[in-house]
């Protein structure tokens, strides 16, 4: 008999005179027993359900759902695009294009006929004044060969020097003086193929040396310039018929 008046022999189940458990059980000692499913304590190490992630923490969320803030890129099929599927939103006003990595601020303006005839001619005389005086030697030798070679000499070296420059570098000697640069039409800088399609009218004078035709040539020649200044001045993008031949070259101010 035990104080109280509670005696465990006579609890029903007793078999060996121990008092029974209160009812549910004895708690389980401490440990790293899991509570019951479903109940998760408020803190721990225990992972949430599947499908239920805590507000913070290093669980990523479920697939499809980006919180507002943080590192996440939008989903793939919402990025503004500035040309043939390419990522990159058009900053400026209307009319200006996004600038070519590392060629200014963004919002950049096409450049003006007047200001593209300047520095192509300063890079004609860069390329023509050396070029032009061996082509007359060449000229007046008696080898018809290398009167060949001096007339393609200059609208080759003239081909080779733009391209190669615009393609580089996205400026000539001659547009880097007014303040001009050659974008592609993603923004970046022109590709060879595309600098070498709104370049190619300059080859054509290079067909000048071919017998009874070379006059034919020489004529077309003028006529792709007068041609490309034209549509300059009319194109509300400042983009000639060459620039659109090469998917859409422009130039523009720094």
């Amino acid at each position: 008999m035990t104080t109280g008046g509670y005696d465990p022999s006579k609890e029903p189940n007793n078999q060996g005179g121990e008092p029974n458990p209160p009812q549910g059980g004895y708690p389980p000692p401490p440990g790293n027993y899991p509570p019951p499913p479903g109940q998760y304590p408020p803190s721990g190490n225990y992972p949430p359900p599947p499908g239920q992630y805590p507000p913070s923490g290093n669980y990523p969320p479920p697939p499809g759902q980006y919180p507002t803030p943080g590192s996440y890129p939008p989903p793939q099929g919402n990025m503004p695009s500035s040309g043939y599927g390419r990522p990159g939103p058009i900053h400026g006003t209307p009319g200006s294009y996004p600038s070519p990595a590392g060629l200014g601020p963004q919002g950049r303006q096409p450049a003006d006929l007047l200001s593209r005839f300047g520095a192509r001619l300063i890079d004609y005389l860069i390329v023509m004044i050396p070029a032009g005086v061996i082509s007359m030697i060449l000229w007046f030798t008696d080898s018809f060969f290398l009167n060949i070679i001096g007339t393609l000499l200059s609208p080759v070296a003239l081909y080779v020097y733009f391209v190669y420059f615009e393609s580089s570098k996205s400026w000539t000697p001659g547009k880097k003086i007014f303040g001009l640069s050659v974008a592609g039409p993603n923004g970046q800088f022109p590709t060879t193929q595309e600098s070498a399609t709104r370049n190619a009218f300059l080859l054509i004078s290079a067909l000048a040396w071919i017998p009874f035709l070379g006059w034919i040539f020489s004529l077309l020649s003028i006529a792709a310039y007068i041609a490309i200044a034209i549509t300059i001045q009319v194109s509300p993008t400042k983009q000639g018929f060459h620039d659109q031949m090469a998917r859409g070259t422009k130039v523009l101010k720094n």
